[in-house]
């Protein structure tokens, strides 16, 4: 009688447990098809972004982005794409992409991104890189260099009512 109230009690244990853990549903597999690919991604374009700096359209699909966020790259590795510059925060990693993500910029095959930049931002190597979209994200631009970067390329600064390097 003892073991069948301790089975009844571990399967009521268990149930409980499984209750209160997360189910997960899995997002549907990326499409293959490159046509139906290209068709979506195109689909998104264009969007306008709202920031603390006003609105950024972005007009297709970018190909060349530059990061000067401290941590956007990271944003921008997880999804699959390979920044072509990126923000020097605390040294030692080379285009400041750091342990966690090295495997995934090796499996994306992508070469590592330019230093634009660490304490300031160097406006020349940005535009030397020839961006299609600047990202400022995990940062703190201010007024006058986000009117600069948007010179070089569109740009998007973090949301308004963010403090710098705040955006969560």
């Amino acid at each position: 009688m003892k073991h069948l109230a301790r089975l009844i009690c571990g399967s009521l244990l268990l149930a409980l447990l499984a209750a209160c853990v997360p189910v997960h549903i899995a997002a549907p597999a990326p499409a293959t098809d490159p046509v139906q690919s290209a068709a979506t991604t195109d689909a998104a374009f264009p969007v306008t972004i709202e920031h603390k700096y006003g609105s950024t359209e972005i007009t297709a699909q970018p190909e060349r982005i530059v990061t000067v966020g401290l941590t956007d790259q990271d944003a921008l590795l997880a999804p699959g794409i390979v920044p072509v510059g990126t923000s020097e925060w605390f040294g030692g990693y080379p285009g400041s992409i750091w342990p966690w993500a090295q495997d995934e910029l090796a499996a994306l095959g992508g070469a590592i991104p330019a230093a634009v930049g660490g304490e300031s931002i160097n406006m020349e190597k940005i535009a030397a890189l020839q961006p299609d979209l600047i990202l400022a994200l995990y940062a703190g631009v201010t007024q006058e260099q986000y009117d600069l970067l948007s010179q070089i390329a569109p740009t998007v600064a973090q949301p308004a009512g963010y403090i710098d390097y705040g955006i969560p």
